[in-house]
């Protein structure tokens, strides 16, 4: 009896086995999800995917540079937030394009502040060059990331940026980014 109990239980793990799903398979699986989630405005089950694909770390990475190109701009707009948390150097340049192309404001904010996470140097230039874009949204998340990259060839851009830009917010930013800036200096003189 023991014997039988003993080979069922391999047949089934052993079954199990061949049903199981690659991590590739499991981040396509929630990354369709949170797309899912995204067009029908909810949210919490779009938080919930988010934090399944970053806990599967590099495999999300090519599915949600895939997504960069969807139609949507929202599940773009999203895809670009949660690269922002790889440490991967295959999302710095399409999320540098992604800012450079997309049509949408609330994408080219997203993929700069992804950026900024990333502590992207290479994509400092780029950002300054936007400082004075005509949406204040674009100019204020430039000057956010800036200040989250930490790179000190942003400072006299951001120091013009907090005494003379028209928004209140982009005039915070810029002040916030020039106090981080000069904490990573200092924090990498001390290396």
């Amino acid at each position: 009896m023991k014997r039988i109990i003993v080979v069922c239980l391999m047949m089934l793990l052993a079954a199990g086995s061949l049903f199981a799903e690659t991590k590739e398979e499991e981040a396509a699986r929630y990354l369709e999800t949170m797309n899912n989630a995204i067009r029908e405005g909810n949210d919490p089950m779009r938080n919930r995917m988010f934090i399944k694909l970053r806990y599967l770390g590099a495999v999300s990475v090519q599915p949600l540079l895939g997504d960069l190109a969807d139609e949507d701009a929202a599940v773009r707009r999203y895809a670009a937030f949660t690269l922002g948390f790889f440490d991967d150097p295959a999302v710095i340049e399409p999320l540098m394009k992604l800012f450079r192309e997309d049509p949408s404001v609330d994408v080219r904010c997203s993929s700069a502040e992804a950026l900024g996470r990333l502590e992207c140097a290479e994509a400092v230039d780029m950002l300054l060059g936007s400082l004075d874009d005509d949406d204040v949204k674009v100019r204020q998340s430039v000057a956010y990331s800036l200040g989250l990259i930490g790179d000190e060839r942003a400072k006299p851009a951001l120091e013009k940026k907090k005494s003379s830009d028209p928004d209140e917010l982009v005039r915070f930013f810029a002040g916030d980014a020039i106090v981080q800036i000069d904490r990573a200096v200092a924090r990498r003189n001390r290396s």
